[in-house]
């Protein structure tokens, strides 16, 4: 089966989440920023954003910025960003 090198499959998620996470690094590296400033909202794209960067290892700023949403997307949100605090020494929230 062909996949092409953008399509995550359960056999390259780990591979596809290293590449992004070290491109990550490198783009800190290369502009010379301190770390990440990002919002999460409770949805699935600031979690995994925010994910990946705390992967990095460097600084990262989450903000909680709730747009008009459930309550349950709100609470998913707040889950997150505990869910982040507790397993990434490098936070700021």
């Amino acid at each position: 089966e062909n996949t092409t090198p953008c399509q995550v499959t359960d056999e390259n998620s780990q591979v596809v989440a290293d590449y992004i996470t070290q491109w990550l690094k490198d783009y800190v590296n290369k502009t010379g920023v301190k770390g990440y400033v990002l919002g999460v909202s409770g949805g699935i794209d600031s979690a995994v954003v925010s994910t990946l960067c705390a992967r990095t290892g460097l600084p990262l700023l989450i903000l909680e910025m709730p747009i008009h949403q459930d309550v349950d997307q709100v609470t998913r949100g707040k889950q997150h960003i505990q869910f982040l605090k507790d397993n990434y020494e490098h936070m700021h929230c």
